[in-house]
């Protein structure tokens, strides 16, 4: 290690001055070594006076530039914790878009409307489905005088509502279209000419007012009577035929349906034959269906406190001859009041139109099936139905048979209603084989 002394000599030295100690040597650092040619003369007390503002200059800097790295280390470890914390705080992942048509309406959500048919009259309706590609069908309900409502959500079994437009119409003056017998009684003076041509012409007003070129009718009992009629005067307009339950409304078969085979006719028979006396009319015959039919029709239009007993029992006979659930037949002799808006409704319209379409102007629907012949037609017909008894359902198919007419006949062991298992897959596949 090189050093550096200052020296002296004899002339600067004051007289009598004792010889100058030699002066400690100063150990450099390699740094002053490299700065040797500015090197200085420095005192110890220099020397530690600059090296220590040295040391602390080195910790300023140190002490300033190391806060970054350490706010990066906050940073990341910020990151890691946060990542570590509960899934709760994860974003939310995105659902899956949905598969199902924006238009397609379930039944539940189906939409109502009504139809003025004129003379003061309007239809109630409501429809459901796909709207823009679905199979458009036109469900024609039983009775007469039935309604939609006594369905319920029904129809949903056999109709997917992402495949078929379904329109469900109230036949006029039932259920909720005006005026209705089921409101009040006395609003069957609406109603006294109603007749089955009139009621196969509000369905082709119904299909021109929602725009439909062609549609699929499908109806059972009563429907199958008035699916018939409509499709025969409107073949172009038919897509095809599924029926249910054949009802043809020919006099044989009047008196096939309407005959003592229930306890209950000798009681529904009793109530017209005393009504009959009253009047001071000749005896009833139990086998004139059509004198009897009349006492009934008035008995029902009175719509009086009389005239609930004769509804009820009207009823009663009609259920009781179709239900085959021991636990639902009805008593005659207790009226439900719950149930006798339908009651009357069935009883007005069924007594009106049968003596109609019967008697008054005979239908004869099988003269015309002919029309059908590029409409494909389906028949459920139950073995053991009751009401609509099954030689007739032979007699239309032999007649659409033999017409030409694209048929698919089925006789199945089942009964009268839709809801029994047999006839509703029976339904099923006539729709399976039309789609």
């Amino acid at each position: 290690m090189a050093s550096y002394q200052k020296s002296s000599s004899a002339a600067d030295t004051p007289p009598n001055t004792p010889p100058a100690e030699p002066s400690p040597s100063v150990e450099r650092s390699p740094a002053h070594i490299e700065d040797a040619p500015l090197m200085r003369h420095m005192s110890m007390e220099d020397y530690f006076e600059e090296n220590e503002y040295r040391r602390k200059e080195r910790l300023r800097f140190l002490s300033k530039h190391a806060r970054l790295p350490l706010l990066v280390l906050a940073f990341i470890g910020g990151i890691i914790f946060a990542l570590s914390l509960a899934p709760s705080m994860a974003p939310a992942p995105v659902p899956a878009p949905t598969t199902t048509p924006t238009n397609v309406i379930p039944i539940k959500f189906a939409r109502e409307d009504m139809l003025d048919i004129g003379s003061g009259l309007s239809l109630w309706f409501r429809t459901w489905g796909n709207r823009s590609s679905g199979i458009p069908v036109l469900f024609v309900h039983g009775g007469p005088g039935n309604a939609i409502a006594d369905y319920g959500h029904s129809n949903s079994r056999f109709f997917a509502a992402d495949k078929y437009f379904v329109v469900e119409v109230d036949q006029r003056g039932t259920g909720k279209s005006q005026p209705s017998v089921r409101d009040d009684c006395r609003n069957s003076k609406y109603y006294m000419d109603i007749s089955i041509d009139k009621m196969s012409h509000d369905f082709e007003l119904l299909r021109e007012a929602l725009g439909l070129e062609k549609w699929l009718v499908f109806g059972g009992s009563w429907g199958s009577t008035l699916s018939l009629d409509y499709s025969t005067r409107y073949p172009d307009r038919c897509l095809g035929v599924i029926l249910r339950g054949i009802y043809l409304n020919t006099l044989p078969e009047f008196d096939a349906v309407f005959s003592r085979r229930l306890r209950e006719f000798d009681t529904w028979f009793e109530l017209a034959a005393k009504d009959a006396k009253d009047a001071g009319e000749p005896p009833l015959d139990p086998n004139d269906d059509e004198r009897f039919f009349r006492v009934y029709e008035r008995m029902i239009e009175r719509c009086d406190e009389n005239s609930k007993s004769a509804i009820w029992h009207w009823h009663v006979f009609e259920n009781n001859l179709m239900e085959e659930d021991p636990k639902k037949l009805l008593d005659p002799n207790k009226i439900v009041d719950a149930v006798l808006p339908k009651a009357t409704s069935v009883a007005f319209f069924e007594s009106r139109l049968f003596l109609h379409g019967t008697f008054e102007d005979p239908v004869d629907l099988l003269d015309r099936v002919d029309r059908l012949k590029r409409t494909p037609t389906w028949v459920c017909q139950g073995h053991r139905d009751e009401v609509c008894p099954e030689e007739y359902a032979h007699k239309l198919v032999d007649a659409l048979q033999a017409a030409d007419v694209p048929t698919k006949p089925y006789f199945i062991d089942s009964g009268h209603e839709a809801t029994d298992p047999v006839m509703a897959k029976c339904l099923k596949n006539a729709l399976d084989d039309f789609a």
